[in-house]
């Protein structure tokens, strides 16, 4: 039977049509979505209370210990004097750091190469002078040896010289005149020797030469004339009678 029916009325549930699926699937959805918001705000809440409560936990010890630092009598304590000793213990663990000993031990090996560097061109120089030395001695040498060959060769020439001018003075002085002073004529201002020569006459004036002798000069007071070859020799001849 119907609500009309029974009621004497009409019913207004039944003109309620059922709701489609798509609707109630998204209300669903929404009522989760409405209930994850409200626990995530919920557990946040909690988590900053906790927070809250460790920062005080951790505050409250500080602010204690402060406290008790601060009813305490205040105490200096003494100032240690500068100790050499733990200096030098300090600067000697520095030294024992390998990264120092390698430091020390490439910067003495640079000091020792660059003493040697030096002491090499030092030695170099030293070197190079004495060789410069050397051959400049060897050069002074080379000229006097030389000045001294140029001055045998000299001697030796002049020596050769004065043996050959030796010998042709002896070999003329030995050898007598060839010819003989016949008379000396005059012709007009030029004076004339008269000579015999192998039974032939010949008339020389001055400066003309028979059989390698040549009339040097006439003196007619003393009717002489002064002959001369090529060796310089001089001889004269005096007219006959």
């Amino acid at each position: 039977m119907s609500s009309t029916k029974q009621g004497g009325g009409v019913n207004p549930l039944d003109n309620l049509k059922p709701m489609p699926d798509l609707i109630k699937y998204g209300l669903i959805g929404l009522l989760a979505l409405v209930l994850i918001v409200l626990w995530m705000v919920f557990s946040s809440g909690d988590s900053d209370n906790s927070q809250a409560q460790t920062l005080v936990d951790i505050e409250t010890p500080v602010q204690n210990l402060q406290a008790e630092i601060d009813s305490q009598d205040s105490v200096i304590n003494p100032i240690e004097p500068f100790s050499e000793n733990k200096h030098e213990a300090n600067l000697a663990d520095e030294l024992d750091l390998p990264f120092v000993n390698h430091a020390q031990e490439d910067e003495l090996k640079l000091t020792t190469l660059e003493d040697q560097l030096n002491q090499l061109i030092l030695d170099n120089k030293e070197r190079q002078q004495k060789q410069d030395s050397l051959i400049q001695q060897l050069q002074e040498q080379v000229t006097e040896q030389a000045v001294q060959i140029e001055r045998l060769q000299t001697h030796l020439k002049a020596r050769q010289l004065a043996a050959k001018i030796k010998k042709k003075s002896k070999r003329y002085r030995k050898t007598k005149l060839p010819f003989t002073l016949v008379s000396i004529d005059q012709w007009g201002n030029e004076l004339y020797a008269v000579l015999r020569l192998q039974g032939q006459l010949h008339e020389l004036r001055n400066g003309q030469e028979l059989n390698g002798w040549l009339v040097y000069s006439f003196d007619r007071l003393r009717r002489t004339v002064v002959f001369k070859n090529k060796a310089g020799i001089r001889k004269e001849l005096t007219v006959k009678p």
